[in-house]
């Protein structure tokens, strides 16, 4: 069964005023099921664009990532498949679109920030379609991070204290790639 994004964003008032930011998936069951690719068994094709794991995973590139090269970006969605592929509840599961989305792991997705994904695409709409030129074939490529797991720019966060407990592996352009220890 593969997850079929209906309503994906969603602003909603909170008991106390505020507003809060909703993530709503229901469940589709389709003969092409997006899981068996994500977890690796069928590598002979690419990712079909129609499906919520590529409009998730094109949106969190194009946020997390624009500004680096192609490079760059395909190590950014290494990373969220080998987090997928490692299927911890804290990284969201082993679907791309529940790790792009897992609340604290991609700051784009934060409620405070999401927006800017769509004013970025109207605003650079080269640049996403940029990605888009690639990204369906991205994983039949070699992992370019080694098996990456974590990224973050040090130009702009530094090393952060999680980053104590990670293997350095790679830097490309402004991301420094990490992966878990053990």
């Amino acid at each position: 069964m593969s997850h079929k994004l209906e309503e994906w964003t969603e602003w909603t008032d909170d008991e106390d005023g505020g507003e809060e930011f909703n993530n709503e998936f229901h469940d589709v069951d389709t003969d092409n099921t997006d899981s068996e690719w994500i977890s690796g068994a069928n590598v002979d094709s690419g990712m079909d664009r129609e499906s919520c794991d590529y409009q998730i995973l094109h949106k969190t590139i194009f946020a997390e990532a624009r500004g680096e090269s192609e490079l760059g970006q395909r190590a950014v969605a290494w990373v969220i498949k080998n987090r997928a592929d490692q299927n911890r509840d804290y990284w969201g599961g082993d679907t791309i679109a529940g790790v792009c989305l897992q609340p604290g792991q991609f700051e784009c997705w934060n409620p405070d920030r999401s927006y800017l994904i769509d004013v970025g695409i109207d605003s650079e709409p080269d640049a996403f379609s940029g990605i888009d030129a690639w990204l369906p074939e991205v994983y039949l490529s070699p992992d370019p991070t080694g098996g990456a797991d974590f990224y973050n720019n040090p130009d702009i966060e530094g090393y952060p204290p999680w980053t104590e407990n990670v293997n350095r592996v790679i830097k490309i352009d402004n991301h420094q790639f990490y992966k878990s220890r053990g």
